[in-house]
């Protein structure tokens, strides 16, 4: 029987649509298990699975890799549901007296079309003009050498730091690493995502050390798997997408998580066209 966390019968649930992440596909279609609420904001309630985290939003969150997100109008009475516990699985979601059903799936692994180094860089130059720059020299420089035991140091001075539901830190990882493997990707090169898969035991012993819902998106990134608007971002810079629509549509996540993705999104994307 699927009952939520204060044992209202199923007969009592009102269902609403939702679409969801393929990241987070083998949680939602498995087995009937509880999440525990680890906190909310204005248009989302994020949930514990584990070290897994489930995001749930409303139409104007950002389609994280770890997304659901509620269609139509009934996202705020559903947000407003959550309490310390919920149940997840068997495609679905129980939050209060509702069930959030997933009826449709996105990608969080952009397929990029080719590119030669050449164009990225073209981008990456008319980007750089847009994003503030920030100091990654360490993380830039062991990423293009694709040597493990320098990322992961460098990524040892990133995790944690700074504030927020995201810390700064975090963000700017998770903007590398997805950059450095999908445009790698992009460029036909195996060098950045055979390096990354290399580095995942070790940064994942660095992740107990910060939040749970950035550690969980550097996590997703490792694999490949990012927010739509650093895919956006991606596209832009394979010549797929308008540039300074989609730098201008990523700064303006978050209060400060957009500004450090984006600074990522660079670092990574320069190291892999420099591992090429």
């Amino acid at each position: 029987m699927y009952e939520d966390g204060a044992s209202t019968p199923r007969g009592a649930v009102t269902t609403v649509s939702a679409a969801a992440s393929q990241g987070i596909a083998e949680l939602l279609e498995g087995p009937v298990q509880p999440a525990v609420s680890l906190g909310s904001s204005t248009h989302i309630a994020w949930f514990g699975v584990g070290n897994a985290v489930v995001v749930l939003g409303d139409g104007d969150a950002v389609r994280n890799p770890n997304a659901v997100i509620i269609a139509g109008d009934a996202a705020p009475d559903v947000l407003a549901a959550v309490g310390p516990n919920i149940l997840l699985g068997d495609g679905s979601m129980a939050v209060g007296s509702h069930r959030v059903s997933v009826v449709r799936w996105w990608d969080p692994h952009p397929a990029l079309a080719a590119a030669a180094p050449d164009i990225v860089r073209l981008f990456l130059s008319a980007a750089a003009t847009l994003v503030p720059p920030v100091d990654a020299d360490d993380l830039g420089t062991a990423l293009s050498a694709g040597e493990p035991e320098a990322i992961v140091a460098a990524a040892a001075q990133c995790v944690g730091r700074g504030t927020g539901l995201t810390p700064t830190g975090d963000d700017l990882l998770t903007g590398a690493f997805g950059a450095y493997g999908l445009i790698g990707e992009a460029l036909d090169a195996s060098g950045p995502v055979a390096v990354l898969a290399a580095v995942a035991p070790a940064v994942e012993d660095l992740l107990e050390t910060t939040v749970a819902f950035s550690a969980d998106l550097v996590r997703h990134a490792l694999a490949g798997r990012v927010a739509g608007p650093v895919a956006q971002v991606l596209r832009a810079l394979v010549g797929r997408s308008p540039l300074d629509d989609s730098v201008e549509a990523l700064l303006a996540v978050g209060h400060t998580s957009g500004r450090a993705l984006a600074q990522g999104v660079l670092i990574g994307a320069e190291a892999a066209c420099g591992a090429a």
